[in-house]
């Protein structure tokens, strides 16, 4: 659900990317403000920084493996409101916004002229329906509560994000909103089955665990040990992704749309990895991209640790 340089027209980018550009500036004011909390627990700010840099490498390497839906067309779960569910809002959306930023400048994925546009529809959407989830989780909510919600907040972001797209390229006078939303929307209901099952599943799994909740290991052990098996489960993953079209490719093909040139060229071209055979070609630069996105949102992490402010 990336799009493209050439999706959107000038103003429609500078649009989006001021909106994107606003909302990541309030996410940062908001965890500067109120320091760099994510639960109840009152976490140390390396810890809060490892657990950004965790779920950054988790959501990157969802996004990389795309799975057939029907008639010759794949999609990928997005983890937006994981990401938000687990972190909070405002850091969740920072995190996704980050994985985003990588996609772009390393594997070319989305085009930097959208990435704006991206954000919004991926980052600033799931922190929307995220955050509720979140709420119920810190304030002691029932397990069957708190799944029902994550569930249908995360299926509802699939077709929203939908939406979004079709009509970001609408207002751009790029494709009709009509021909665009009717050939995502049914494919995207049936993604927000599995986004459901995955988030609900793999949220209340993390949130069970006490060494997110209380940090009880030392963090820097804690967070090697799930990033090494994050990128151990990647890269048995992706071979196995679909090589199919996405669900927006198919519908801006049917609505006879076609993508620029890219503004800016990926940092790892396809060619890149080649001498380590069909294997590395596909999962090398996965798993660089899954240990940037960690490092990236670490980095951003500990940033706003040291210039927040704790609160009581």
């Amino acid at each position: 659900m990336h799009l493209s340089d050439g999706f959107l027209d000038p103003s429609t980018a500078i649009l989006t990317s001021a909106a994107a550009a606003g909302a990541l500036g309030m996410s940062v004011w908001q965890l500067r403000r109120n320091g760099l909390r994510i639960d109840s627990a009152g976490l140390r700010p390396s810890a809060s920084a490892g657990k950004m840099a965790l779920v950054a490498a988790g959501v990157f390497a969802i996004q990389a493996v795309n799975f057939p839906l029907s008639s010759g067309v794949s999609g990928h779960l997005l983890g937006g409101v994981a990401a938000a569910a687990l972190l909070g809002p405002w850091a969740g959306m920072v995190v996704v916004a980050a994985v985003l930023a990588v996609q772009c400048c390393l594997l070319g994925d989305g085009g930097i002229s959208a990435l704006g546009a991206n954000v919004l529809n991926m980052a600033v959407l799931g922190a929307v329906l995220g955050g509720p989830v979140h709420a119920l989780s810190r304030r002691g909510t029932s397990a069957t509560r708190r799944t029902l919600t994550v569930a249908l907040a995360s299926a509802a972001a699939l077709p929203l994000g939908a939406i979004a797209c079709a009509a970001e390229m609408h207002l751009a006078g790029r494709a009709s909103f009509t021909t665009t939303a009717g050939e995502m929307l049914p494919l995207h209901l049936l993604l927000a089955v599995a986004e459901a099952a995955f988030t609900a599943a793999a949220v209340l799994a993390v949130q069970r665990s006490a060494t997110w909740i209380r940090d009880e290991q030392p963090a820097s052990k804690f967070t090697a040990v799930v990033l090494i098996a994050t990128l151990v489960a990647t890269a048995a993953l992706v071979p196995y992704s679909s090589t199919l079209p996405d669900t927006l490719e198919a519908a801006v093909d049917v609505a006879g749309l076609a993508a620029s040139e890219p503004l800016l060229a990926a940092a790892v071209g396809d060619g890149a990895f080649a001498a380590a055979g069909e294997w590395g070609t596909a999962v090398l630069p996965i798993l660089l991209g899954a240990t940037l996105a960690f490092a990236a949102a670490w980095i951003v992490g500990r940033s706003l640790s040291n210039l927040g402010r704790p609160t009581s």
